[in-house]
């Protein structure tokens, strides 16, 4: 069983979320607050697996709450929902250990799979917000730069993890096996010391390593940055 908490200081999306997970069989509410300061108290003595949380708090914003919550639950997922997604917050949210980002307006159906998702300890991020990202250049970094830390080839398979390929398709792609990809992936997290492909995505983009041309190697469309192998 999966338990989150909720801290949202608007109710009817409190109320919403509340609702819409007690209809799921592996999922259960362990609290909810309209202020991240009561949910640390919580978190002193409670324990939970998932904390979904609004970054626009009264207080202390939900960037704030990730810090100080793992410092007391080093375990705990948290994925930050946010009217406000700017691509530098989304950013700034994984920095901070988030392992979710999702805009309000997304179906709940997205928020309820996401949660399951970050349960299983993998990072999840809204599409719309990927293609954000896509768009997102950082000045001091560069995609092209002559002392970039990762190689041509690691930038062609993050680039196509970012457009949502799988390890399947990666492979296919370039004409290797699906074990030489995910052995290429391992090189990658340890270059970028990122956790997972979402997160080692979202840090190649905000440093400027790789930034997506009309129709990179022909993959289509930016997407979700998917964790499918």
């Amino acid at each position: 069983m999966i338990r989150i908490i909720i801290i949202e200081d608007h109710e009817i999306i409190r109320e919403s979320i509340e609702l819409s997970v007690e209809r799921q069989s592996d999922i259960v509410v362990a609290g909810k607050w309209d202020n991240a300061e009561d949910a640390l108290l919580f978190l002193k003595d409670g324990d939970c697996d998932v904390a979904v949380v609004d970054n626009m708090l009264p207080g202390m914003d939900g960037v704030t709450f990730i810090r100080k919550a793992l410092q007391l639950r080093p375990s705990l997922k948290v994925i930050i929902i946010s009217m406000f997604t700017h691509q530098s917050v989304v950013c700034q949210a994984f920095e901070n250990g988030a392992y979710g980002f999702f805009p309000k307006d997304i179906p709940i159906a997205e928020l309820i799979e996401g949660i399951r998702t970050v349960a299983n300890g993998e990072s999840v991020i809204s599409p719309k917000l990927t293609r954000k990202l896509m768009e997102y250049k950082n000045p001091r970094g560069s995609a092209n730069g002559e002392n970039s830390i990762v190689s041509g080839e690691q930038k062609i398979i993050l680039t196509m993890a970012a457009k949502g390929m799988s390890n399947k398709e990666i492979s296919d792609k370039m004409g290797c096996s699906i074990s030489n990809v995910k052995h290429r992936f391992s090189d990658i997290l340890k270059v970028l010391e990122a956790r997972d492909r979402t997160h080692a995505v979202v840090k190649a983009i905000k440093t400027g390593l790789i930034e997506l041309g009309p129709d990179v190697l022909g993959c289509g469309e930016p997407g979700e940055v998917s964790q499918k192998s």
